[in-house]
């Protein structure tokens, strides 16, 4: 298993969104290792300001989307993505 790497203030991480968008993120606030603050290096619609959130981390979640994860960490399968 390969180490995580450290989780602190200005990292970068990935964030998926509701629709399973992988999104970029920085670390704002760190409560734990698997609770941070994030928030998004682009806003998801031009007309808003950047996504800020509090998001676990995708081990600590149980649904497929809506979580953060380092850029080295594959994301979590989808199991309601269409099958071919």
């Amino acid at each position: 298993m390969s180490k995580k790497p450290a989780l602190k203030v200005g990292s970068k991480v990935i964030w998926c969104d509701d629709k399973g968008t992988d999104r970029d993120a920085k670390v704002t606030a760190v409560y734990s290792p698997i609770l941070i603050d994030l928030t998004l290096d682009e806003p998801i619609n031009p007309r808003n300001a950047p996504l800020k959130t509090q998001q676990l981390h995708r081990d600590a979640q149980s649904a497929h989307v809506v979580y953060w994860r380092f850029p080295s960490e594959d994301p979590k399968p989808n199991q309601y993505a269409s099958k071919p």
